[in-house]
């Protein structure tokens, strides 16, 4: 029944995308910028992997959250309003805090199952 129904929406939407393509074309500029962000050729990272990095961020402080054995008072995330290289009003807000870098290394049968 889910494939059916799924089927049933795709035969919807194939003559209004013909349509669309063939009358209402979209930019070429656009296009190529849309390209661009999903595969760029300058080496910066595509949107894909910027999406899956926000989604999956909440999961892994949440998970950091349960299980520390002193839970904090605040926690930000890093971003490109932390100061670090520039004049910014959040540097007089509050001190910087610490930065906790942890590395872990998991013996090979834990690993595997």
């Amino acid at each position: 029944a889910v494939l059916g129904a799924a089927l049933i929406g795709l035969a919807a939407w194939m003559p209004l995308a013909f349509l669309t393509e063939h009358f209402f074309p979209a930019p070429k500029e656009l296009l190529e910028e849309l390209r661009k962000m999903v595969a760029p050729r300058d080496g910066s990272r595509p949107i894909g992997i910027n999406l899956l990095l926000v989604a999956v961020t909440p999961a892994i402080c949440e998970e950091i959250l349960q299980h520390t054995p002193v839970p904090p008072k605040y926690w930000f995330l890093e971003a490109n309003m932390s100061g670090d290289k520039k004049a910014t009003a959040l540097s007089f807000h509050h001190t910087r805090g610490r930065n906790v870098k942890a590395e872990v290394i998991l013996p090979r049968r834990l690993a595997a199952s």
